[in-house]
């Protein structure tokens, strides 16, 4: 009996150490698939981080395209723009070009056209003119004059000869050398020099062959018109200088409640602007540069640095009454001359005096376009 409850002991306490073993496996197993598991899920977290960490980069990348796309865009619909509106002013610029250049065609044909209408009008007055003078000498003997510095001067009777002979013997044109002297005797279309390239509205000139200095010729006795200067025609020679006449004393303000005077011209040349009722005059000729006066206002403007200053007539300061016009000389006349818009200082513009005659003036230097300036002609 011993023996078997002692096996039966045997038996229980083997099956207790099984059942702690199996428990303990068990326990041991569980323990392995929960690490295992806790791995599984630490694995899948780490992996779905990094899903979320790709996408993300992936997003930014996109965001950051989508960005540097729309700049390039941006950028290149400017540049088009830009190209297209610097085409569209290069072909505004080209079509104003063009018309102005078309219009300065039209302006130079225009020009051509009518200097050639005139010219021809010119040449066919010469070759009436020259017709003219021949058509007389049937009547006796031509006598002949040309114009010089003191008026006219009449030709000898055997140059008289000469030239009848040679113009009877054209055909309204032609020249003639005059025996003994170095000129010519040119009538017609053929009355032009290096000097004077179209015929004057005498028709007949006289040419020194050697210096092509030109003169007016005429016949004396021929019922003709007096003559006109045309627009090609030398200006006729300069009167002689009027005699110096009483000017009055004429200062400038140098520094504040400090005169100085002016010289005798341009003393002058304010009386007789002042005598003549003009308001401004300018004075070319003084040291510091051109200056316009303003005898209203007393003030003169200096044309290159704009400094202005006072004015006055007289040496204790207060204007004196306004003086006589001093008496005009033979062949001197004051005339106030507009300058056109284009023109430079220092050019020179061709004017028609009272009487007819056509003179060119010379522009002082600092003197604006458009300004009036007075001139003894």
């Amino acid at each position: 009996m011993q023996e078997v409850q002692a096996q039966k002991e045997r038996e229980a306490e083997a099956l207790l150490q099984r059942k702690l073993r199996e428990k303990r496996e068990l326990e041991e197993r569980r323990a392995r698939e929960r690490e295992e598991a806790e791995a599984r899920r630490a694995e899948e977290i780490a992996r779905l981080a990094e899903v979320q960490e790709r996408k993300a980069r992936e997003a930014r990348e996109l965001k950051e395209r989508k960005e540097r796309d729309k700049r390039e865009l941006l950028e290149r619909r400017e540049a088009e723009a830009r190209a297209v509106e610097a085409q569209r002013e290069a072909e505004r610029k080209a079509i104003e070009d063009r018309r102005a250049a078309e219009a300065a065609a039209i302006q130079r044909r225009k020009a051509e056209e009518e200097r050639a209408e005139a010219k021809k009008v010119a040449n066919r007055k010469a070759i009436e003119a020259a017709r003219k003078a021949v058509s007389g000498f049937h009547k006796g003997d031509a006598r002949f004059s040309h114009r010089g510095p003191q008026g006219w001067e009449g030709y000898s009777h055997q140059h008289c000869q000469v030239i009848e002979r040679a113009m009877k013997a054209s055909n309204g044109s032609g020249k003639v050398a005059l025996p003994g002297i170095p000129f010519e005797v040119r009538w017609g279309d053929e009355a032009v020099s290096a000097k004077l390239p179209h015929p004057p509205p005498e028709g007949i000139i006289q040419v020194n062959v050697r210096s092509q200095n030109t003169r007016i010729v005429r016949r004396d006795g021929a019922q003709s018109a007096p003559s006109q200067p045309t627009p090609w025609q030398q200006e006729a020679p300069a009167p002689p200088p009027a005699p110096p006449a009483p000017v009055g004393l004429w200062q400038w303000e140098s520094r504040p409640d400090a005169w100085a005077p002016m010289d005798t011209a341009a003393c002058r040349q304010l009386d007789q602007a002042r005598a003549s009722g003009e308001r401004t005059v300018v004075l070319s000729h003084l040291p510091g540069g051109p200056c316009r006066v303003d005898l209203a206002a007393m003030t003169q403007t200096n044309v290159r640095t704009g400094t202005r200053r006072r004015i006055r007539r007289g040496a204790g300061g207060a204007s004196a009454p306004p003086p006589r016009p001093p008496p005009r000389q033979p062949g001197s006349t004051l005339m106030r001359v507009k300058i056109p818009p284009n023109m430079p200082p220092g050019g020179s513009i061709t004017v028609r005096a009272p009487d007819g005659r056509l003179v060119r003036v010379r522009v002082p230097q600092g003197v604006a376009p458009g300004a009036t300036i007075t001139v003894r002609i």
